[in-house]
């Protein structure tokens, strides 16, 4: 986890993030020193600190008597699309954030962030307003599935490059599978056997209209250890009813699993539900493995009442997986820059 930050840093890389991301506008008039201090619970002597470091990089300007300004976007950088699906309270969401624009800045690289909240028409609204400013490469985390695949084709053929984080889509071999999640499903099936559990079961989720390959990779990784019969999976856009989740846990439950393999932290609500229904008493019956980031890692079993047997952060592999799509789009020369 990121160290505690002192309050001039946090309202620089504030006022950053929200000039680099177009949340303020070029030649936008930013509020007084003296509003803009009290705003952020800042001194206007450390406001000003930061509003030098800014001035430094050229993201604002100061004129004298008038105030401090958006500077005004310069042609010549590099910049890179950011579109995410994930919902703005998703655990990987910050962390990418953070990692995208940390590994871009060193590669001298303007970040460009949109969400599209799950929503594939507004996905690709994002993805062609970025096109209609001259944006050409991009990152993209379809979380809606492969409802938009044959959108991502005909940019992929039309030369716009593309490179997908977390579940990497396969188009004309733009295909990476960068958090390891075959290595990773493997390992927390072989540490919940080893754990003495006997006949462990996978839930995951999967998406209508196609197929992910992080989604293979999992069930490739627990069936390395665990049987076909013990897989569970639920539709993405059906993780809210829980009549659904307990239909397909209802097989896992009916071959006596001793354990849960989770593909995704985010069935955890689901799953919480559907045990507390059944009255089933974890803490004798089952024992349960999930994966996330750290520190929504550490809380998901008080926060759902349920007792996690092993846990698995994922910090250092989006880490990794932020710096690898970054180089993929900064060093593919067969794409001109905007």
């Amino acid at each position: 986890m990121r160290k505690k930050q002192k309050k001039e840093e946090l309202i620089y890389e504030d006022l950053r993030f929200k000039i680099k991301h177009g949340i303020l506008k070029p030649l936008e008039k930013l509020p007084p020193e003296r509003e803009l201090a009290r705003q952020h619970n800042i001194s206007t002597v450390l406001l000003r600190k930061a509003l030098s470091r800014l001035i430094d990089e050229k993201l604002i300007t100061k004129e004298p008597r008038v105030g401090n300004f958006v500077a005004p976007r310069s042609r010549k950088i590099k910049e890179i699309g950011l579109v995410m699906s994930f919902p703005q309270s998703h655990p990987f969401l910050s962390e990418i954030l953070y990692y995208m624009e940390h590994f871009g800045s060193k590669a001298n690289i303007n970040i460009i962030y949109k969400n599209a909240s799950h929503d594939p028409l507004l996905e690709r609204d994002h993805i062609g307003n970025l096109l209609d400013c001259g944006i050409k490469k991009f990152l993209v985390s379809p979380v809606a599935g492969t409802k938009n695949l044959p959108f991502y084709k005909r940019l992929s053929n039309h030369g716009i490059n593309l490179v997908f984080l977390d579940r990497w889509l396969d188009i004309d071999g733009i295909a990476h599978e960068m958090l390891g999640f075959y290595e990773l499903t493997k390992t927390m099936t072989k540490d919940m056997l080893s754990s003495g559990c006997k006949n462990i079961g996978f839930f995951g989720t999967r998406f209508k209209g196609g197929t992910v390959l992080t989604l293979e990779k999992r069930e490739q990784g627990f069936l390395a250890f665990g049987e076909e019969k013990n897989l569970a999976w639920v539709y993405a856009d059906e993780v809210e009813n829980r009549e659904v989740v307990a239909n397909a846990l209802q097989p896992l439950f009916e071959n006596n699993i001793d354990g849960i393999v989770m593909g995704s932290s985010t069935l955890l609500p689901a799953l919480a539900d559907v045990i507390k229904e059944k009255n089933l008493k974890l803490n004798d019956d089952i024992k349960i493995a999930i994966h996330a980031v750290r520190p929504y890692l550490d809380d998901f079993g008080e926060r759902y009442s349920i007792p996690i047997s092993c846990r698995y952060p994922l910090n250092e592999s989006v880490k990794l997986m932020c710096k690898k799509a970054i180089e993929d789009l900064a060093t593919n020369s067969n794409i001109r820059w905007s």
